[in-house]
């Protein structure tokens, strides 16, 4: 999926000498509210027993969150961070990047924020989601390419339920939950163009926002592979179950890929 804009909005800068800013990014992870019949029909006919995918379904959709706006200001953004209301978030500020005869000589770094997301509990609440940390996988890094003429952004952050949500769920499915995460590459060049490249899991929904703009969404698709790589568990008695240890396991199939390119800016 790729979509291009054009970069007015974006930065303006000089050709040779000045200076440019990157745009705002924002990805929202968020479960939408979906047929609870359709999702039966599908998980029954592949991984569950029908009794077992109405529950599975039906929980699952009691804890869907609502849709986020399709623009954020500031204040709205911050109402929705404090919400609680999504499954996990990345947010890279703009920053100033200054560059001369077409190479960049310094830069700010962005002050990103995130987070692992949450889990809408009807009656009791919201449940923090537990990092993925079996390998060094969520980290922020930000650099120069070798030219020295692109700044270089990249941010990635995996994260399922709690582990008392994973018995939960392996009580009613017999599967572990794996780990949904969002990888983004942001190539930014001194002339104003960009290509940011999004990764993230088939499930849930991500959107993605430039500027506080909604310029890109995969919806959430293929529950019952989902599931499936959270891997089978073995049941020891009421409610015991060899649920991996926590931060650990296995991420969930990867969903088609996004890609946003920002033409360099006209100059006159």
């Amino acid at each position: 999926m790729t979509t291009s804009f054009n970069s007015v909005e974006i930065v303006k800068a000089s050709t040779l000498s000045g200076v440019f800013r990157t745009p705002d990014i924002k990805i929202v992870q968020y479960i939408e509210a979906f047929s609870v019949l359709s999702c039966t029909q599908e998980l029954s006919q592949t991984i569950l027993e029908p009794f077992n995918a109405v529950i599975a379904c039906a929980t699952l959709n009691a804890s869907a969150n609502y849709k986020p706006a399709d623009s954020f200001t500031d204040s709205s953004w911050n109402a929705f961070k404090n919400s609680k209301d999504y499954r996990g978030f990345i947010h890279i500020p703009s920053v100033e990047v200054t560059f001369t005869n077409g190479l960049i000589v310094s830069y700010e770094t962005p002050a990103t924020e995130f987070s692992y997301g949450y889990t809408n509990i009807p009656i009791f609440g919201y449940e923090e989601s537990e990092p993925y940390t079996a390998l060094a996988f969520n980290g922020f890094t930000v650099t120069t390419n070798s030219q020295n003429d692109t700044l270089v952004v990249q941010e990635q952050r995996a994260a399922r339920l709690s582990i008392t949500l994973r018995v939960g769920q392996a009580n009613i499915t017999n599967y572990d939950a794996p780990f949904i995460y969002i990888k983004i590459n942001g190539d930014f060049k001194f002339d104003g163009s960009s290509v940011i490249n999004i990764d993230s899991a088939i499930f849930p929904t991500i959107r993605v926002y430039i500027n506080n703009e909604l310029r890109a969404s995969r919806p959430q698709a293929n529950l019952a592979d989902f599931m499936k790589t959270g891997g089978k568990v073995r049941k020891f008695g009421l409610g015991a179950f060899d649920v991996s240890a926590p931060g650990e396991g296995n991420l969930a199939p990867a969903g088609e890929p996004i890609q946003l390119i920002i033409p360099a800016y006209n100059y006159p």
